[in-house]
């Protein structure tokens, strides 16, 4: 299988991995606590409690929508970084965990000034864009976690070192009238931008599922995380160096309770993919699978290892399942193509490509898509554009 489209398989896993380095990075250790007052995220004006917004209309969020897309085409991210609402992310990020854990871990202030500077991960999708992916904006959509007066708008990211993803934006309205992006729904990752910055602070919340604080806080797991610190970093930092060997020997290294946590596993992935190694690297895919049965981003991380195997009916399968999370796009039948010639259908291929692009026609410009294109006289045109007269 050809590199551009294993980067179209494991969408996602890069930025994941870039997410976690740069928080074991750079979280502020052994800091005094302090008695701060709250700060207001950059560009957003803090709301009095009992402040009702005036609801986001569903045009304004396809206008919101349009601007985000048109202006990172233009390669201007300032407009996608200053509609973000940092402090509504460090509040979701830190929601219950303890102020004075590992002397000021946790301090509202640090990570809103990180995340502030660093623009996390609007920052990195505005410099892929830069790089030569795009940002897609699709339309506006129905999503569970929405609060009274919120639209949420749905974009294709396309990253040229890491994929497809498909973020979901939820879209508030600040004190002066502004809309804002109050979260991010990472449809890859299966959960939010706050709670995968959470999963970075408090992997141990993390161990046995999604459970309450104190559930999940054992001192066996408590034990784990203090004695294995420094491991842990080295192991990112291995990463981050591109030493993928040293990485996944010390992943080797970890106890079976923290090598569950999904960010440590999705990073092994990572690190095997680049080793080169294709059976290691369908082993690790293997297991994560096993381990992460009944998580949402297990199609789009299985995709790879249907395609190594010769499962190509499972891709078809799994495509239907992820346009069960993200809704129909038909950027998705790139890989439906792609199977389909692997089944020996390659006429059922050039009819699907031909369908997509007259959806989207700027997936003409695919490099990838392009290779399932009929070529210039194929009778299956002619057919085509009998199929249109009919339909109309």
């Amino acid at each position: 299988m050809n590199t551009h489209l294993l980067k179209h398989l494991l969408a996602g896993l890069f930025f994941f991995v870039v997410l976690v380095t740069a928080f074991f990075g750079c979280l502020p250790q052994n800091k005094p606590e302090k008695t701060d007052p709250p700060v207001a995220s950059p560009g957003v004006s803090p709301k009095t409690p009992n402040e009702i917004p005036r609801p986001v209309t569903k045009k304004e969020a396809e206008d919101f929508g349009l601007e985000i897309e048109t202006s990172l085409a233009e390669k201007d991210g300032t407009v996608l970084l200053r509609t973000m609402d940092w402090g509504a992310v460090t509040d979701a990020a830190l929601a219950n965990l303890p102020e004075n854990r590992e002397e000021g871990k946790y301090r509202r202030k640090d990570m809103l000034e990180s995340l502030s500077m660093s623009g996390g991960v609007m920052k990195y999708v505005s410099d892929q864009v830069k790089r030569g992916g795009s940002y897609h904006f699709l339309r506006v959509v129905k999503a569970a976690g929405a609060r009274p007066g919120e639209q949420v708008v749905l974009f294709r990211f396309i990253d040229p070192e890491a994929g497809v993803d498909y973020h979901r934006l939820y879209l508030s309205r600040d004190a002066t009238g502004r809309i804002a992006i109050r979260e991010i729904y990472l449809c890859h990752h299966g959960e939010a931008y706050s709670e995968s910055i959470r999963r970075t602070l408090a992997p141990e919340l993390y161990v046995g599922g999604k459970t309450g604080y104190g559930a999940a806080m054992s001192d066996v797991v408590q034990a784990h995380y203090r004695e294995n610190t420094q491991l842990i970093q080295a192991m990112f930092q291995a990463y981050e160096n591109r030493n993928y060997r040293r990485a996944l020997d010390l992943y080797d290294d970890l106890p079976k309770e923290l090598q569950e946590n999904k960010a440590f596993q999705i990073m092994r992935l990572t690190a095997a993919m680049h080793m080169g190694d294709p059976d290691e690297y369908l082993y690790v895919l293997a297991d994560l699978r096993e381990k992460m049965q009944g998580d949402s981003c297990v199609d789009f991380l299985s995709l790879d290892y249907f395609f190594a195997r010769g499962m190509f009916p499972e891709v078809l399968r799994s495509m239907n399942r992820i346009e069960e999370i993200v809704g129909p796009d038909p950027y998705l039948n790139l890989f439906r193509c792609l199977a389909l010639v692997n089944m020996g259908m390659p006429e059922d291929a050039k009819k699907l490509y031909l369908h997509s692009v007259k959806l989207d026609p700027r997936l003409a410009e695919d490099e990838t898509f392009r290779k399932f294109a009929p070529p210039p006289g194929d009778p299956i045109y002619r057919a085509s554009r009998q199929d249109d007269r009919v339909t109309r």
